[in-house]
């Protein structure tokens, strides 16, 4: 599995059956150019982006990664999702900014406390773990991967420097430290 997510991969286990799943783009997108004036913090809300931080089921709020990633820049195109038929685990694909340290690719696999890197490392695995939806089993919440914590992780590898992550009350900041 480790060599699938190095070649821009997600790999998923199906332990009932022992098979791996390797899933990825038909053709690999390029590295997202990175903007030239690329902000150096970001503060949303459940009130000015409502499509973006929506309200969590078991209570709270969570954060749609995919659209949250394409409001610091990067490109539809860039970020693959994916939920396995059978075992309905979900993964994240992301080619991040280029000349951005560990943002060749970056996985983000539901049910994991972490954000995995196809370079060095994963983050800490301190914070919440990743929530799945899938319209298939009646949520109206639609097929895309949530979160909370972690994406101050993802952020901070696209862009190349450590951020500060706060989200309270449905307000989500991350300020570069």
């Amino acid at each position: 599995m480790t060599v699938a997510q190095a070649l821009g991969g997600e790999a998923f286990y199906n332990a009932d059956t022992q098979e791996v799943t390797v899933v990825t783009w038909k053709n690999v997108p390029a590295k997202a150019k990175k903007p030239a004036n690329q902000q150096k913090s970001l503060t949303i809300s459940k009130d000015t982006h409502p499509d973006v931080i929506v309200a969590d089921p078991r209570g709270g709020w969570m954060v749609d990664v995919a659209k949250y990633l394409q409001l610091w820049g990067i490109p539809k195109e860039n970020i693959l999702y994916y939920v396995h038929p059978e075992t309905k685990q979900g993964g994240l694909l992301v080619r991040g900014f280029e000349g951005a340290e560990g943002s060749t690719f970056m996985m983000m696999y539901t049910g994991e406390k972490f954000v995995w890197f196809a370079g060095p490392g994963k983050s800490s695995d301190t914070e919440w773990s990743w929530g799945n939806y899938d319209p298939g089993q009646g949520n109206s919440l639609g097929n895309s991967i949530y979160s909370d914590g972690p994406t101050g992780d993802l952020i901070a590898a696209l862009i190349g420097s450590p951020m500060h992550t706060s989200f309270k009350s449905g307000t989500l900041t991350l300020n570069k430290r």
